[in-house]
């Protein structure tokens, strides 16, 4: 067998173990920076487990077979029939070798070999041709104008799936005043009656920063890539560009919502949605809930801080954080940081939002839900606080993208979403149209109105 044969031969399970994860992110819809690490880490991973299996077996057949069974398991599927499978290919390959001190027949092997690079090309070759990796994801963003206005900073706050207030007390028995109340005593105008013109964040951020609500898809994740590419190329990217915007986006764990054409992404390190949806095929994936569950807490904590550092007067910038709590993970109990993690992770996605997906009951998951808008509420009171100390003259918006779509509310609190904003110099401005709808160019004509 000559070394390229080998070679082929010993990369089989790097190969699988690879297509394995360029097929769930070509699932996910998000931006192809987000597949470096967990393809990097997975590759090294399949290596490791080669190089021990080739120790071990001392032969490349066996050594292939053993761990490729090894690296299945490992990626995903039933862990207890993986597991006898794995412990049953090892014992034979370790047989073999004992009993025939040769190869194995070299015509099963070759099979394995092409399939393995089949497998891998096809997943390798549908990234450009599905649209998830497309030339326009390696442009940077355009180079923005030098500073010829004075308006102030925009920073907003989305909150994912922070329900209206009626809707809070007449479907969670929550009263949440005192935090709106708090909001207004910052100078916030809270919109009592915001509703949002999609249920799904994307589009949400697509409204915000195209003004257009007339060529939404049916069926976003089916056009997710068309969705994600008109988001790079929103008509308020430019604008914010031409008034000489620095222009930052705080992307949450939720790769499908990573935005691109910014001149800066923060992008906090912890476990996103992809790398949890590998984790969850594992039959390691019962031990790790807890780390993930603080992955997510500590995602929170740092996407708030980096939004505190980004406020500097001296430096014109229009910031969008959006951060994924309150929607589930339930992750925060009523008296601290950290809760129990709730709900259904690794047998379901990370992010399910309904009781019955989350193997929770209607008052459990109403009294969690309610337990982590608590803990939002006050740290967000906190980074507002900490922001207007650094900046008094910001503009600051408060909102969400769309409500629970838990249901509990009924059909209509799918809609219902908090908005409020803080606009020094400027009653209720989005008072006209109660949505953020083409939220950024409004803010800007505002502005633009007080410049000589």
């Amino acid at each position: 067998m000559g070394a390229l044969a080998r070679g082929l031969m010993l990369a089989t399970p790097t190969l699988l173990a690879a297509s394995i994860v360029i097929s769930t992110f070509s699932e996910t819809g998000g931006n192809w920076p987000v597949l470096l690490r967990p393809l990097s880490l997975t590759v090294v991973m399949s290596l490791v487990i080669t190089a021990i299996a080739v120790s071990a077996l001392r032969r490349v057949g066996a050594a292939t077979l053993a761990s490729t069974a090894t690296v299945l398991m490992v990626m995903g599927g039933r862990p207890l029939l993986m597991a006898v499978g794995v412990i049953a290919v090892w014992s034979l390959m370790a047989q073999w070798r004992q009993m025939h001190q040769r190869p194995l027949p070299r015509s099963p092997m070759r099979a394995l070999v092409i399939f393995g690079v089949a497998i891998f090309g096809t997943s390798a070759a549908w990234l450009p041709l599905s649209g998830a990796i497309t030339p326009r994801d390696f442009v940077g963003a355009a180079a923005r104008a030098e500073r010829s206005t004075e308006m102030p900073s925009i920073y907003v706050l989305v909150l994912d799936s922070y329900l209206r207030q009626d809707t809070l007390a007449q479907a969670f028995g929550y009263d949440n005043e005192p935090f709106l109340g708090g909001l207004e005593e910052f100078n916030f105008e809270v919109y009592r009656e915001a509703t949002s013109r999609t249920i799904e964040t994307p589009l949400t951020m697509l409204t915000m920063l195209s003004g257009d609500t007339n060529d939404l898809p049916d069926n976003w994740v089916a056009a997710a890539r068309e969705v994600r590419r008109r988001l790079a190329v929103a008509p308020a990217l430019d604008e914010l560009s031409v008034a000489g915007y620095e222009r930052v986006v705080i992307n949450s764990s939720a790769v499908h919502v990573t935005m691109s054409g910014w001149d800066v992404t923060v992008q906090p390190g912890q476990v996103n949605n992809l790398e949890a949806a590998l984790l969850s095929r594992s039959p390691f994936a019962p031990l790790l809930t807890s780390w993930v569950f603080d992955q997510q807490r500590e995602r929170f904590r740092q996407s708030l801080e980096a939004l505190v550092s980004l406020v500097e007067p001296e430096h014109q910038r229009v910031v969008l954080a959006h951060l994924a709590p309150p929607h589930p993970p339930l992750l925060f109990g009523r008296d601290g940081w950290a809760a129990s993690p709730a709900g259904c992770w690794p047998r379901c996605d990370l992010f399910a939002v309904t009781p019955a997906t989350l193997g929770m009951t209607r008052d459990d998951f109403a009294a969690a839900f309610v337990d982590q808008i608590s803990v939002v509420n006050e740290r967000v009171m906190e980074v507002i606080e900490q922001m207007l100390a650094r900046d008094p003259n910001a503009v600051v918006i408060t909102m969400s993208d769309h409500g629970t779509r838990s249901s509990l509310g009924g059909r209509a609190e799918w809609n219902r979403i908090l908005l409020a904003s803080r606009t020094p110099g400027h009653d209720r401005p989005l008072a006209g149209n109660l949505s953020p709808v083409d939220l950024f160019r409004r803010l800007m004509a505002v502005y633009a109105d007080d410049e000589p």
